[in-house]
């Protein structure tokens, strides 16, 4: 049996590490001339691969049990397992899974020297422009601007829209559109927000532990992170795949205190702080730019003992729901993930086309995406896994 995979991204070299010793012939076709290219990037470049705190709440899907199920069946210390048989360590922040090297480019190299070792043909410069199916032989064509393959099977792991500069280009997309599949709108998620407000800029290179929420009810909380023009840090990209118009996140500068405890706590501050100057109260708790912006509407030269009650009520707020109002999401240039993409309810529990036997999806062309934290690497993996299955049956 002749099979192609489509895409030397996560899905498409874990998807060739899987088949490498099954009894069929398998091509892996990548567009870039080097293999891996998002994956080389990824967990800040030390490669956070998986997690061992899965659950449903973790990820985003047309159909969240049908992903549950197919993560479930292949898990974390399964992809863990895969990767020590190639030699990869695991090194283990907390819940948080990295390869002991702590490098996503040497953990690329690793697979594709494992892939070099095997019997999987493995090639670079692919531009491929279509795929079709030949009713007479009952075999696809994968054709490229130079040649065109063919094979009983092909899988798709092409990836989505995020991160162009990596090669994504939306081509998995076609390729199912070509099939009869109807693509979910895609949007970028994992993506921080752009905003106007000319006075955040002053909070340019701030970074901050604090709570992110909306009206709307979505809430994460962690590290945040200011540049002159945008927010971002894990949280707001946790909640950015939920959000695709102008909106104003609200920022709980002090999450772990209720707001009855939080103006406790200032009136303590108060009381230790007297006799210093306003401009000063917030100094040894926030960053000083944070701290002068929350006082902005204070007279900042008397003395903090003078502040009256109404003024503390009022700074209670603002620490609680601190505003920032985001113009816009950022697009797939910033974006580490796509959200939308092939209909898990278009394809069969094995991820085959509904619409065309033999065509098989994996990775991020698929409708689903996860939080940050290893999810969607993991996601990668397992749907990768369920696909080779499916295909050797």
């Amino acid at each position: 049996m002749d099979v192609i995979i489509i895409g030397g991204g996560a899905a498409g070299l874990f998807a060739a590490l899987l088949s490498r010793n099954k009894k069929m012939n398998v091509t892996l076709l990548e567009k870039n001339e080097v293999f891996g290219k998002k994956l080389s990037l990824t967990g800040s470049g030390r490669c956070n691969y998986t997690n061992l705190n899965i659950g449903k709440e973790c990820y985003y899907s047309d159909d969240i049990e049908k992903t549950m199920e197919i993560i479930e069946a292949f898990g974390p210390e399964d992809s863990i397992s895969t990767f020590k048989s190639i030699g990869i360590e695991p090194y283990f922040n907390g819940s948080y899974v990295y390869p002991m090297m702590r490098n996503a480019g040497e953990f690329t190299d690793v697979i594709i020297s494992a892939l070099n070792a095997s019997p999987v043909k493995c090639k670079t410069n692919q531009n491929i422009v279509s795929v079709t199916y030949d009713e007479g032989t009952s075999r696809f064509n994968v054709n490229t601007d130079s040649y065109s393959y063919t094979c009983d099977k092909v899988l798709v792991c092409t990836g989505g829209l995020a991160m162009p500069k990596s090669g994504s280009t939306g081509l998995g997309y076609k390729i199912a559109e070509s099939f009869g599949h109807k693509i979910v709108p895609e949007v970028p998620a994992l993506s921080g927000f752009y905003f106007d407000d000319m006075c955040l800029k002053s909070l340019s290179g701030l970074r901050i532990n604090a709570a992110v929420y909306t009206d709307s009810g979505l809430f994460d909380k962690g590290e945040i992170q200011f540049t002159q023009n945008s927010i971002s840090g894990i949280p707001v990209m946790d909640i950015s795949g939920y959000i695709d118009k102008n909106i104003t996140l609200y920022l709980d500068l002090l999450p772990e205190l209720s707001k009855e405890d939080t103006f406790s706590f200032l009136t303590e501050r108060v009381k230790t702080l007297s006799a210093f100057p306003v401009r000063t109260f917030f100094d040894g708790l926030y960053a000083k730019s944070l701290g002068r912006l929350l006082l902005n509407n204070l007279d900042k030269n008397k003395d903090i003992a003078c502040i009256s009650e109404a003024e503390l009520l009022s700074l209670v707020t603002l620490i609680k729901k601190f505003p920032v109002s985001a113009k816009e999401k950022k697009g797939f240039d910033d974006a580490q993930v796509t959200r939308g993409g092939v209909s898990l309810f278009e394809v069969t529990d094995n991820l085959e086309s509904r619409y065309r036997k033999g065509l098989f999806f994996a990775g991020e062309v698929l409708n689903t995406d996860g939080i940050c934290g290893g999810y969607n690497l993991q996601w990668a993996f397992a749907s990768a896994y369920r696909a080779i299955k499916g295909i050797i049956i």
